[in-house]
């Protein structure tokens, strides 16, 4: 892999972001666990999500994010064979989560893996399991707190997840073979270095720092007309060549995070996903809160 793809250049201080309007995709805060609206819901929330994507796909941020994507499968030497997806939110009440959810969609159609999508959030209420199956996406059924050990080449969509989200998927697959799989669609990894203390982010996500000098990163053009869905994203791999030059003890090395600082935006599996932290985790996803 060509040395020029390692890392980007800093990023200018961004000023504070616009939140998304309401506009193309309906929000409908409508209670969705009554059987009397179930099936009133699930159809509108189809036709919400087919207007995201229609959205999405005639926009130029998607003509110059698959012109990118077939670059960064040559560069990489990954040909992905499926889809992971962590931290959807809840599609049925969140603008935001509905786009991501349709860019999952056009994405699993441009690569031919639709029957080869897993996907799992724990705050998926029962209309949007349901809608989730009618794309013909597999639910992961258990908390895997992103803990997945890859083993064929996989895209994993993470958009807007936290930390230490990244920091579990990565101790998962901490080997060279398993991280050569991966393409990660997600919070660019050099973005942590600017907003976090490099003290802070070792102490709190061991994993996730250390990788980042190791990772190439390929950032997302974010043209698409509302700001707040695809900020702050960019296409991480960890090429062969990249992990050749890591230190002698890197993989040994002992790693402790720091559990008692918990990540606001994991759930974790003794934690059950009540309806108040449905509301929270869909309120921090609109806010884009870190």
């Amino acid at each position: 892999m060509d040395s020029e793809f390692i890392l980007v250049s800093k990023r200018k201080k961004r000023g504070k972001k616009p939140k998304i309007s309401n506009v193309g995709c309906a929000y409908s805060p409508t209670p969705i666990e009554c059987p009397s609206d179930i099936a009133n819901c699930y159809q509108r929330s189809l036709a919400n999500i087919d207007e995201c994507k229609h959205e999405i796909e005639s926009s130029s941020f998607w003509t110059e994010f698959k012109a990118s994507w077939k670059n960064l499968e040559v560069y990489s030497h990954v040909k992905a064979e499926e889809i992971i997806s962590y931290g959807a939110g809840n599609i049925s009440l969140s603008p935001i989560a509905r786009y991501q959810f349709a860019f999952l969609a056009l994405l699993a159609e441009t690569l031919e893996l639709t029957n080869h999508v897993y996907i799992y959030d724990p705050v998926f209420n029962l209309l949007e399991r349901r809608v989730i199956s009618n794309f013909g996406f597999h639910l992961i059924t258990e908390n895997e707190e992103c803990r997945r050990k890859v083993t064929k080449d996989t895209v994993i969509l993470m958009l807007h997840c936290g930390r230490k989200m990244y920091d579990n998927l990565l101790q998962a697959n901490w080997n060279s073979s398993s991280l050569e799989f991966i393409i990660l669609i997600g919070n660019a990894f050099s973005s942590y270095l600017e907003r976090f203390p490099s003290r802070l982010l070792e102490k709190e996500a061991p994993y996730l720092y250390d990788i980042i000098p190791f990772s190439t990163e390929e950032v997302v053009n974010n043209t698409f007309v509302h700001m707040d869905i695809f900020n702050d994203t960019s296409c991480m791999t960890f090429s062969k060549n990249n992990l050749s030059s890591v230190p002698t003890d890197f993989w040994t090395r002992d790693r402790q995070s720091n559990e008692s600082v918990r990540d606001a935006e994991i759930i974790s599996k003794s934690k059950s996903a009540v309806s108040c932290v449905h509301r929270l985790l869909c309120q921090k996803k609109d806010n884009n809160v870190e």
